[in-house]
């Protein structure tokens, strides 16, 4: 009896591991927004909405700026690797995680103008949160940003203007950028459902800003599409 053929490189198997991972965790959860209290001082926070599952969040800041962070795979986004392997790694096993913060130069007046600073951003998300809340969790996320950037020797991965350390956590299915951001926004007083491996977020609540022509698109599931594909990287 003739032995079947086998695929000869292993990139076939993790393809294949990977469209049935994918296929098999997808969920559109829907974010639930704080209530807003009159007696509470209140801030604006965005969701920028990236092709592939990746979502992250946005904070505005006095002088015209914005602060961005982000959690991903370390080889995918802040290295810019993006083979077969790495991309099936980033989802199907542990490997290194990454914290990512970028400074946006914003002027503040439209949320048109922030949207267009924001690389292959195709929605951005407005919500009203309570200030007092953002604070600390921006104070929590700058803590941990310097605190492993200090653990790692100082060795800082930047991609066009976002600059990258080594988180300590594992990056994959279990643990990836939207259960980082599920866990930020629950910080802010949001519900949201625990099922976001693969999330395509839901945003009823929110003022939304998309890019021309996205309106109606959705978010797209090429890993072509990925946020993070920018210029070469510059370490240091």
């Amino acid at each position: 009896m003739p032995h079947p053929v086998l695929p000869r490189r292993p990139a076939f198997f993790l393809l294949a591991l990977l469209l049935l991972a994918t296929g098999g965790c997808r969920s559109h959860p829907v974010v639930t927004a704080p209530p807003v209290s009159p007696q509470r001082d209140q801030a604006s926070v965005y969701l920028a909405h990236y092709d592939f599952f990746h979502t992250s969040l946005i904070v505005p800041q006095p002088g015209g700026r914005a602060v961005e962070y982000t959690y991903a795979d370390w080889d995918v986004l802040a290295c810019g690797r993006r083979t077969t392997w790495t991309k099936a790694k980033a989802v199907l096993l542990p490997s290194r995680g990454t914290l990512g913060r970028a400074e946006l130069t914003w002027d503040g007046t439209s949320d048109h103008t922030l949207r267009s600073a924001l690389e292959k951003c195709w929605k951005l998300s407005r919500y009203q949160v309570d200030a007092a809340r953002l604070q600390r969790l921006t104070a929590r996320l700058d803590a941990d940003f310097t605190a492993a950037q200090a653990r790692t020797g100082d060795r800082v991965q930047e991609r066009g203007g976002m600059r990258f350390v080594k988180a300590p956590r594992p990056y994959w299915l279990a643990h990836n950028c939207n259960h980082a951001l599920r866990e930020w926004l629950v910080a802010l007083g949001f519900t949201v459902p625990r099922g976001v491996a693969l999330a395509d977020f839901q945003t009823p609540g929110a003022t939304h800003t998309f890019a021309p022509g996205r309106e109606t698109t959705g978010m797209r599931t090429n890993f072509d599409e990925l946020v993070g594909e920018r210029p070469a990287a510059l370490a240091r």
